[in-house]
């Protein structure tokens, strides 16, 4: 891990999801130096963890595959065991759910991955 001074730190020196340590020198009351680390973690703010044209795809082929199936909202939440609410979020692109999740919404649907993915396909592809 490299060690730098806040001010040579720009925003392209982060990375998604690393752990950067700044090293920030300060001095103590008698006047000494004294250097502190401060831990900074997570991604840098206002960056996102996900592409919102995938997460709209992604919701929308859940979306169809879900009327499809004649469910509801509420019905496929209970059968994936995942909040309706977080069901909702996902079929409008705000958010995306993990490989389990996905795995569990496919199964839910009685619909292969990889059905769910030639859905996926088709929708990315409308953009």
């Amino acid at each position: 891990m490299r060690e730098r001074r806040a001010s040579q730190v720009d925003r392209s020196d982060f990375c998604i999801y690393l752990n950067v340590v700044l090293k920030i020198s300060s001095t103590d009351a008698t006047g000494m130096a004294v250097s502190k680390k401060v831990v900074r973690r997570g991604r840098p703010s206002g960056s996102q963890s996900t592409d919102p044209k995938v997460a709209a795809a992604l919701g929308k082929a859940i979306a169809s595959l879900r009327v499809a199936a004649g469910m509801s909202q509420e019905a496929l939440a209970l059968a994936a065991n995942v909040g309706r609410s977080n069901i909702s979020m996902i079929e409008t692109g705000r958010t995306t759910p993990n490989f389990v999740g996905v795995v569990r919404i496919a199964a839910a649907l009685s619909c292969s991955l990889s059905e769910l993915m030639q859905e996926f396909e088709q929708h990315y592809a409308e953009g």
